[in-house]
């Protein structure tokens, strides 16, 4: 009977319809080639190919560590996706830096049934080099790129070079993190998204070094986001020496090297970044290895250097946001006074107290509940100073040039927790984070990151009273200019931007003016002191939270204007978010202390 019934049971589950499995194909790649620096991002271009029903797949890539932790402890890229039957689409994934790893494991999963497995092997750079990415229509015509150095007049760095499809090409700003230094030869036959072109702007403007090989047609960038990137205007094309050359007005640009009489190379300082320009589609066998491009590029490179020393850069290695009162230790002498008490009363007092009564045998009773009672009241003790608000907090430097209403932000952010739990920061596209932790990174808690409309870091894991600390730099776009105009004995001052400037003091030539405020939308005109300048800085607010991180940033901008005393500089403060990160948790407090850096033009 128990055979029959089986059997019965058999041909009922054969007769049920079977759902199809999706067939995928999967294809990933490293968006900019396998060289890689070492703690920089990866951007990766999966692209996947549906040959069955339609399905939802999730999409996960990560560094394979020599840990053998899995995928949902490391920090990792993720993204969700349908596909319809017979459907092709690209995915972007951003993978956080991991070091110790020179692999990446990408999976695509349907439900809980893995259906498509990559792994791409990375060439990891650890000595100073600069990742140089080509942008191309000639496979191979940039190969000599890889022989040539970047020299700063101090130490020559040497290029290694990414040669890479336009299709692949990082639609966000972040993805260019790692890239030090953009070839972007022939845009006319380069199937490069306006997406992508606008992801290239933002990395120049926030310190990238481009160099673009034009065409004779000057309409070439016309409407496209790196038009205003151009050091000149180009309206129309003119011959030296039997070569067609761009022609037009210079957009704050300089003429690096001419031929005929004509700008054959012009840079142009472009926020933090520079971008230069070769006016002339000379034939491959005077610019594509020539000599005359090997000078071209070494006076590219002198350029860069010398106008990116004439921008206030904050230094990698400045401290910000390392100690916040809510991570000090506590005080010794108080924790000291807090274990005698305990002491005395768990031993003397209770011992006296159970003798008096004549209940010894209470002791049992007694001491657990006098360590409970301590323990509550040391814990309420945490609570009390280490205090309960979720902060999002925000310290750095946003620079610009005076007249310009487009500045970079450069700086770290960090979320404190004062419970245990997971939490979901949003930022822009063009802002790379890297958090900044001591020891091992194989060790910290992880998250994923998703790159939409916004990036997002899901399931950062914080303990109770800790701190994630991440650093990283963007281009932002002001509502308007700061204008900054000295005059003999004082300078005009106009803020159009949405910033509340306090504290402002303005430095030249050994001159400081008292210090100011600047509301959004005022003019102000501040006559000069005599010298010595004053010795009080501008202090900007009263949060001691926030004063460490204000001294590091005025003695680096002071030390910056010494370097330049021929060109003034506005210093103040603002208390309003550059970075752009917020946090999903409606509970957290967001505070920002930013210095304000605006450069005025040199006075001869």
């Amino acid at each position: 009977m128990r055979i029959w019934t089986l059997v019965a049971l058999w041909l009922w589950l054969a007769s049920l319809p079977v759902a199809a499995a999706a067939e995928i194909e999967m294809q990933a790649r490293p968006a900019l080639g396998r060289n890689v620096r070492f703690g920089d991002p990866v951007p990766v271009s999966v692209q996947l190919f549906n040959r069955g029903p339609a399905c939802t797949l999730r999409i996960r890539a990560r560094p394979i560590h020599h840990s053998g932790r899995t995928s949902e402890d490391l920090s990792h890229a993720e993204a969700t996706t349908e596909l319809a039957p017979g459907a092709r689409k690209r995915i972007p994934l951003l993978v956080p830096p991991l070091r110790g790893s020179s692999e990446i494991e990408v999976l695509a999963w349907e439900g809980r049934r893995q259906v498509a497995r990559n792994t791409l092997p990375l060439d990891i750079t650890y000595s100073k080099s600069r990742i140089t990415v080509v942008l191309t229509p000639e496979p191979g015509a940039f190969a000599w790129l890889a022989a040539q150095t970047w020299d700063d007049g101090q130490q020559a760095e040497t290029l290694t070079v990414n040669e890479v499809p336009a299709e692949t090409f990082p639609e966000e700003a972040a993805g260019l993190a790692g890239v030090q230094f953009l070839v972007l030869h022939d845009l006319s036959r380069l199937p490069l998204s306006a997406a992508a072109q606008g992801a290239m702007a933002d990395w120049v403007r926030s310190g990238g070094r481009l160099l673009v090989f034009a065409t004779p047609d000057p309409a070439e960038f016309r409407g496209s986001p790196l038009e205003a990137l151009l050091p000149i205007r180009p309206t129309g094309t003119d011959t030296a020496e039997g070569l067609p050359v761009l022609t037009g007005p210079l957009d704050q640009g300089l003429v690096v090297q001419s031929r005929g009489g004509l700008p054959l190379l012009t840079v142009a300082p472009r926020v933090a970044g520079v971008a230069g320009l070769i006016g002339t589609p000379l034939p491959s066998t005077d610019i594509l290895g020539s000599v005359a491009t090997r000078d071209l590029l070494r006076a590219f490179t002198s350029a860069c250097d010398l106008l990116e020393r004439r921008f206030p850069d904050l230094p990698e290695d400045l401290d910000l946001l390392t100690a916040p009162p809510e991570l000090e230790p506590p005080n010794l002498a108080l924790v000291g006074w807090a274990m005698l008490a305990y002491v005395v009363v768990v031993g003397p007092v209770n011992w006296l107290f159970l003798r008096r009564i004549d209940r010894m045998l209470a002791v049992f009773l007694t001491v657990p509940a006098l360590a409970g009672s301590f323990a509550a009241l040391t814990f309420l003790g945490g609570w009390m100073v280490r205090g309960s608000d979720l902060l999002l907090l925000e310290a750095g430097q946003l620079a610009l040039r005076s007249g310009q209403a487009r500045a970079c932000w450069q700086g770290a952010t960090a979320l404190y927790s004062p419970r245990t739990t997971e939490y979901t920061l949003t930022f822009p596209l063009n802002l790379p984070l890297t958090e900044e932790r001591a020891g091992d990174p194989s060790h910290w808690p992880g998250f994923s990151l998703v790159l939409d409309t916004r990036q997002e870091l899901r399931h950062l894991q914080m303990r109770m009273w800790s701190m994630r600390r991440f650093r990283g730099e963007r281009a932002v776009l002001l509502r308007g200019a700061i204008t900054l105009e000295p005059e003999d004995g004082a300078v005009r001052v106009w803020n159009a931007s949405e910033l509340d400037l306090r504290d402002c003091v303005t430095v030249f030539r050994n001159r400081t003016s008292a210090p100011f405020d600047v509301p959004a939308g005022a003019r102000i005109r501040q006559a000069w002191q005599a010298p010595p300048p004053p010795a009080s800085s501008p202090q900007a607010g009263q949060d001691p939270r926030y004063g460490a991180e204000r001294e590091l940033l005025l003695k680096h901008a002071f030390r910056f204007q010494a370097l330049h005393p021929s060109t003034p500089l506005l210093m103040g403060w603002s208390q309003t978010g550059a970075s752009g990160v917020e946090c999903s948790d409606p509970r957290a407090r967001q505070t920002a202390l930013n210095l304000v850096l605006v450069q005025g033009e040199d006075v001869p």
